[in-house]
């Protein structure tokens, strides 16, 4: 898709009342599974614009983990790794059991150097789902770190 057809696509994803009617958009289903298939095409539309029809989203679209997790990833995008863990943390204190936004979470207090930080809220994350590969190798990654530091 050009980013032409890109944006004038998700905009009308992102009338309330597609989501409204008993019927599906196509065969495929659903407009929140097309939303979560187009998103990856975004492509060069600047992540400010995309949170923008993100949050004009209706709100069983909006709720949805994915659609929240790339809410975070855009506003890391425009606004930085700060602005990212505090739209985590929004996220996990409605939904605490989000092993996803535990170890994103994780990962941006890591590359913001807030390491005991980060070890904390990977530590959450498997303790929720203890098979978590990305999440227990940059716990045992960080938690290396830190012995290796203190000798």
């Amino acid at each position: 898709l050009d980013q032409r057809s890109f944006r004038a696509f998700l905009s009308a994803l992102s009338r309330p009342e597609l989501y409204e009617r008993s019927s599906s958009v196509d065969k495929g289903g659903d407009p929140a599974a097309i939303f979560d298939e187009l998103i990856p095409r975004s492509g060069g539309v600047h992540p400010r614009e995309l949170l923008q029809l993100v949050d004009g989203l209706p709100k069983y679209v909006k709720d949805r983990d994915r659609t929240q997790m790339l809410r975070c990833s855009l506003i890391q995008a425009h606004g930085g790794k700060t602005a990212a863990v505090e739209c985590l943390n929004e996220l996990l204190a409605i939904k605490p059991k989000m092993v996803e936004a535990h170890f994103r979470k994780g990962v941006l207090l890591m590359e913001s150097k807030q390491q005991q930080q980060a070890i904390d809220a990977l530590k959450k994350g498997l303790e929720i789902d203890p098979s978590h590969k990305q999440a227990l190798e940059l716990y045992e990654f960080l938690n290396v770190r830190n012995w290796e530091k203190a000798r």
